[in-house]
């Protein structure tokens, strides 16, 4: 995708080991502290916040990928209200 982007290859792949790297470390901070009620609005709303960053910046990118039928962007949007009830029943503990 980023090279179709125009990205060259020189920043494509730190972008993606960044980008992986932030949704490895949210997946493990919600997995791990999610249990024991640490900080969901925290860990909700980098999710939140990185969900639709990448989208956005892949959209601006590419903006054909909104209708792509078969990994548009459009997909992107589905979890962000399962975070937020997610962050709302973590309240309610």
């Amino acid at each position: 995708l980023l090279a179709q982007a125009g990205v060259g290859r020189g920043a494509a792949i730190p972008l993606v080991y960044c980008a992986s790297a932030i949704d490895l470390l949210l997946g493990l901070l919600l997995g791990l502290l999610l249990g024991m009620n640490w900080r969901p609005r925290l860990v909700g709303g980098l999710m939140i916040t990185s969900v639709l960053a990448y989208t956005a910046f892949i959209g601006m990118l590419l903006p054909a990928s909104w209708w792509d039928p078969f990994g548009g962007l459009l997909k992107n949007l589905i979890p962000v209200p399962t975070i937020g009830i997610m962050i709302a029943m973590a309240d309610r503990k």
